[in-house]
């Protein structure tokens, strides 16, 4: 366990620890303890990696949410279904840019944000939601 604290793998070592105590441990097959143990450990690092991303993007603490970027009567989102075009990320990796347009308070920025947090699960993403200046 010592090397796992060595190598910085805190959730490896709590779980092979947690699971050399339990009764099940000498049932546990190679592959079974490998998953068991390794799992929490790239849970750990995948949403440390995405909090990091968040926090560096400045878009920690943003409640933005692609579900609830929706049509409604106020505004319209053209062409329709572009959420659902756009929440896939696909124009990231072709090198598209997205412009976003429209009038005061319709959700724009929030359209932007939800964006750029979906964009943290795989991409390293800067925040560049600036106002423009005067």
């Amino acid at each position: 366990m010592a090397l796992t604290n060595e190598l910085k793998l805190g959730c490896m070592a709590a779980s092979l620890d947690a699971l050399y105590h339990s009764e099940t441990f000498d049932e546990l097959d190679a592959v079974s303890l490998l998953e068991q143990v390794i799992g929490p450990e790239y849970q750990n690092k995948t949403s440390q990696r995405f909090q990091n991303r968040l926090k560096r993007a400045h878009l920690s603490g943003s409640p933005q949410s692609l579900d609830k970027c929706k049509d409604t009567a106020e505004g319209i989102y053209l062409p329709s279904a572009v959420n659902a075009t756009l929440s896939s990320l696909d124009f990231i990796q072709e090198g598209l840019n997205v412009c976003i347009l429209g009038p005061s308070d319709r959700g724009k920025s929030y359209l932007a944000k939800a964006l750029g947090i979906q964009a943290c699960l795989n991409y390293i993403v800067k925040n560049s939601l600036k106002p423009w200046p005067l």
